[in-house]
């Protein structure tokens, strides 16, 4: 799963081997707001700024978010 941010540089997370079928099915499986701050950030390439404003949540919501939707991830 790579995002493309703003910056125009492209970042690969380190999942990136594993076949995006099995990616998106283990994203789908987290709860809603986990999932939305994911995908916002990893696969639009939000900064923390545009996806707070994006769902309506402050700033550390969305990195509390993504830190707990990341440790999810890394369990399985």
């Amino acid at each position: 799963m790579c995002a493309f941010p703003r910056s125009g540089k492209k970042r690969c997370s380190r999942w990136n081997n594993q076949p995006v079928e099995r990616s998106a099915g283990v994203i789908l499986t987290l709860p809603r707001e986990l999932r939305e701050v994911l995908l916002l950030r990893l696969v639009v390439g939000f900064s923390v700024e545009d996806a707070a404003g994006a769902l309506g949540v402050s700033h550390g919501a969305v990195r509390v978010r993504q830190h707990r939707a990341l440790a999810r991830l890394k369990e399985r």
